[in-house]
């Protein structure tokens, strides 16, 4: 179970990886929702590394837009640890 703090409750984390590799796949940008799920599942460890490498060779091929690299720097901001 992950702790989800927009809804203050805990829950199981359910990420559609597939319809989202199929949109990346064909060039299609992420909503910053989707971006933020997938992002979150890949640095819980919830994604198998193969799956992570796909999801950033996509990435990186089609463009990031600003509503990706905004999901992915909210997880990110996150899951900082602060030294």
């Amino acid at each position: 179970m992950h702790q989800d703090p927009r809804l203050g409750e805990e829950y199981a984390r359910i990420v559609d990886t597939p319809s989202l590799l199929s949109k990346l796949i064909s060039s299609r940008s992420l909503t910053q929702d989707e971006s933020y799920e997938l992002f979150t599942a890949m640095l819980t460890g919830d994604l198998a590394e193969p799956v992570i490498a796909a999801v950033l060779s996509l990435l990186a091929a089609k463009g990031p837009v600003v509503d990706e690299l905004a999901g992915a720097a909210r997880v990110m901001r996150e899951h900082v640890a602060l030294v």
